[in-house]
C-alpha cells in the first residue's frame, strides 16, 4: 500500500462539486476537520460500483446444497432432488424436463443402434457410459458424467416424462414443497439481509492519482467545472485506518455464498 502511494509522491486527489446543498458543507466541514468523505456501497451512484456480486442461482445452489446435507438421503436421490429444487424455484422445470426427454430419446436410439434392447438398461448404461457420455447431445452432457448415468437410468423407466413422474420416483409432492418452502426462505429472511447488512457495514472513498487537472474528473465529478479539487498528502498521515489500493477492473465480479457467513 505504501509503495503504490510513494509512486504518486503520496498525493491523492478528490473532485467534488459545489452546490447550495448538504453535501457541499459536509464537504467543507471534512477539509475543516480532516477528514473524508467515504460512502457505502449501497448508497453509490453507480449501481455496481463495488458491489459484491450475487446470482440468485448460485445461491439457490448453495442453500439447496446445505439442507440437503442436513437430510438422510441417498447420494443418487439427493443429486436428482438437487436439480428438481432448483429449477422449481427457477420456475426452469420445464426446460429440465425436455432435457430429460432429448436424453431417454438418445439412449433408446443407442440401444437400437448397437443392437442391445434385450440387455437391461443399467447394465447397458454401465458397459457403455464413456462412448454414451462421449457421443451424447451436447445439452445432455451438461451435468457431467456421474449425473448423466443416473438421469439416463432414472428417465428410462418412465413411460411419460413429466414433474409428477419424476417427483413420484424421489420424493413426495409434499417433501419436495416443504423443502422448497425452506430454500426460498432462507434466501429472502436471512441471504439478502444478511448482504446488506454487510454492505452496510463498509465505507469506501475513490480518490484520483491523475492530479488536480484532469478534465475529465472536473467534468464528471465536480459538477462540469464549477466544484473543487482536494488534494490529500498521505505521506503526512500517521495511520491508515482501512486500506488503499489501485482499482482493478475484472470481468468477473466476487460472489457470497452462504458459507461467507460462518
Amino acid at each position: 500500500m505504501k509503495k503504490e502511494l510513494t509512486k504518486n509522491g503520496g498525493l491523492l486527489y478528490q473532485y467534488r462539486p459545489c452546490r447550495r446543498d448538504s453535501t457541499t458543507i459536509y464537504d467543507i466541514e471534512n477539509i475543516r476537520h480532516d477528514v473524508v468523505y467515504s460512502q457505502t456501497p449501497l448508497n453509490m451512484n453507480d449501481l455496481f460500483d463495488s458491489k459484491i456480486a450475487f446470482s440468485n442461482e448460485k445461491i439457490y445452489d448453495n442453500i439447496i446444497s446445505m439442507m440437503l446435507d442436513t437430510l438422510e438421503l441417498e447420494k443418487e436421490q439427493r443429486r436428482i432432488i438437487f436439480y428438481l429444487i432448483k429449477y422449481r424455484i427457477l420456475d426452469q422445470i420445464g426446460e429440465f424436463i425436455l432435457l430429460l426427454k432429448e436424453l431417454k430419446t438418445y439412449i433408446q436410439k443407442k440401444r437400437l443402434e448397437m443392437h442391445l434392447t434385450t440387455v437391461p438398461l443399467k447394465l447397458f448404461v454401465t458397459r457403455h457410459l464413456n462412448n454414451l457420455f462421449k457421443n451424447a447431445p451436447k445439452r445432455c452432457k451438461i451435468y457431467g458424467k456421474s449425473l448423466f448415468y443416473i438421469f439416463a437410468i432414472l428417465v428410462e423407466g418412465m413411460e411419460e416424462i413429466s414433474e409428477d413422474s419424476i417427483n413420484s420416483m424421489v420424493a413426495s409432492n409434499d417433501f419436495l414443497d416443504k423443502l422448497q418452502r425452506k430454500i426460498e426462505k432462507i434466501h429472502k429472511e436471512i441471504y439478502i439481509p444478511k448482504l446488506k447488512e454487510f454492505l452496510s457495514s463498509i465505507t469506501i472513498s475513490c480518490f484520483s492519482s491523475s492530479g488536480w487537472d484532469n478534465q475529465l474528473m472536473w467534468a464528471h465529478y465536480a459538477r462540469s467545472y464549477s466544484g473543487i479539487c482536494i488534494e490529500y498528502d498521505f505521506n503526512e498521515m500517521n495511520e491508515f485506518i482501512g486500506f488503499i489500493y489501485p482499482v482493478l477492473y475484472d470481468k468477473d465480479r466476487l460472489t457470497i455464498t452462504m458459507q461467507t457467513w460462518e
